[in-house]
């Protein structure tokens, strides 16, 4: 399942460094894109400082955990408009702009931005000149509380399934609540991650469904860990650190 998961993030960030640093982004008047919010953020969660620097395995999981959410601006440049694009069609009523290039690998990337009224989206499409295959999906509301980024099987260009999905939601008090999804077969994780703006928060990673292990921690950066046996959902093992 490990081993599953990172050979497919190493696909990812293969075309997304084709696709993104081959040209620099253009400015296009009139039909600017934005950007989405985390694209402005090299750190969208601060852990407490002690817990960083600890020592402690369990507190240095929380913070190898959590550096997934600090890597989500990576693919953002994977939505940046090459110069040697073409502009396909101009802005419609639908308020959608399209672009289209052509990748060093013989592809070509189709690229559709579309605004609504109360939030924004990007899609990207990889076509190899007789079918489209899904890439990349983004959309955020406007207020840059709430997003979306969902990766699909057309980076390998096997299918159009959804392979894992990231979604991000600041409620009113601004704690974050960041949540991971990703499918490969018949196995599914699901990776959840809450921050408060203390810098306390939790994590809970499920394998199938089955609860595998959860770790709390306060402001302080001291924590509790517990780990499940995911076949019948007993405690197996639990804990607690001090920074």
């Amino acid at each position: 399942m490990k081993r599953n998961l990172f050979t497919i993030l190493a696909l990812v960030f293969a075309i997304f460094f084709t696709t993104s640093c081959e040209k620099d982004p253009v400015t296009n008047p009139g039909d600017e894109i934005p950007t989405l919010s985390v694209s402005n953020k090299a750190t969208m969660v601060n852990l407490p400082a002690a817990m960083q620097t600890s020592s402690d395995t369990y507190a240095q999981q929380v913070v190898d955990y959590v550096s997934a959410l600090n890597t989500l601006s990576n693919f953002m440049g994977a939505f940046m408009v090459p110069d040697n694009a073409t502009r396909v069609s101009k802005k419609s009523t639908a308020g959608t702009i399209t672009y289209s290039w052509d990748m060093q690998n013989g592809y070509t990337m189709i690229y559709a931005f579309t605004e609504t009224s109360d939030k924004n989206i990007w899609v990207l499409k990889i076509s190899d000149g007789i079918s489209e295959y899904d890439y990349l999906y983004a959309e955020e509301s406007k207020d840059g509380k709430n997003g979306v980024l969902r990766v699909y099987g057309g980076y390998m260009l096997t299918g159009n399934d959804l392979v894992y999905d990231y979604t991000w939601n600041y409620d009113d008090n601004g704690t974050l609540t960041f949540v991971m999804n990703f499918a490969s077969g018949t196995d599914s994780l699901r990776y959840e991650v809450v921050v408060n703006t203390d810098g306390s928060g939790s994590i809970s990673y499920q394998i199938n469904g089955s609860a595998f292990y959860e770790m709390t921690w306060d402001a302080t950066g001291n924590g509790t860990w517990s780990y499940y046996d995911v076949t019948d959902g007993s405690l197996v093992a639990s804990g607690s650190w001090t920074v």
